[in-house]
């Protein structure tokens, strides 16, 4: 037997992108000082940041709202292979998960694209397949792309994890002993996209916060 390709048909793009040259301190300093909210969704629930709003809202993160923005792009055309086309900041919140916290599995949906920015090394986010149409299952022998229905990521310092806004995901138990924080954010074409009965033109919306 001769085996000729592999294909990862349909498969699911998730990109993680080392962040260079921003001021980690700057960041955290104001990861720190935003306020938060609960999220009563189960027993220690991580919270966010009162702000949805807080990469256009604070001066020490505007730096790195732009490297995000690049991102972004680079994932549409370059990974994907979209044509150019303007994509919108949504949305932007910190999460603060204290020891002992987790959150929701959840997606983040009337949006194409989603990023989470880790500014230090922190516990894991699970991303879970969302495409399985068939309920038999054989024990795998290792675990692949192929077997899973679950994917963990462990961040590292200056990481953003960029993936398709409908991707669901969670936080898992944070199990240091110091607060984990993040920065997630969404984003949505905006302008002239699409093609022929698919066309939109001329899209805009305004944030309300």
């Amino acid at each position: 037997m001769k085996e000729i390709a592999t294909i990862p048909l349909f498969a699911t793009p998730l990109t993680i992108y080392e962040i260079e040259h921003v001021n980690q301190d700057k960041i955290e300093e104001t990861l720190k000082s935003v306020k938060y909210k609960g999220i009563d969704k189960l027993p220690n629930h991580s919270s966010i940041s009162e702000s949805l709003n807080i990469l256009n809202n604070h001066e020490n993160l505007k730096g790195l709202k732009v490297k995000i923005e690049q991102a972004i792009d680079n994932f549409s055309q370059k990974i994907i292979g979209n044509k150019e086309t303007k994509l919108s900041l949504t949305t932007s919140w910190a999460t603060k998960t204290e020891p002992g916290e987790s959150s929701d599995t959840h997606k983040h949906s009337n949006n194409m694209f989603s990023a989470v920015y880790y500014n230090y090394k922190s516990s894991p986010i699970r991303f879970f397949k969302y495409n399985n149409e068939t309920n038999m299952e054989i024990s795998p022998e290792k675990y692949t792309v192929y077997n899973s229905n679950y994917w963990d990521i462990t961040p590292l310092d200056r990481f953003l994890v960029v993936f398709p806004s409908y991707l669901r995901h969670s936080i898992l138990r944070n199990k240091n002993k110091n607060t984990r924080y993040s920065i997630a954010c969404n984003f949505h074409p905006t302008g002239d996209y699409g093609r022929g009965d698919s066309s939109l033109f001329g899209l805009t919306f305004k944030s309300v916060w």
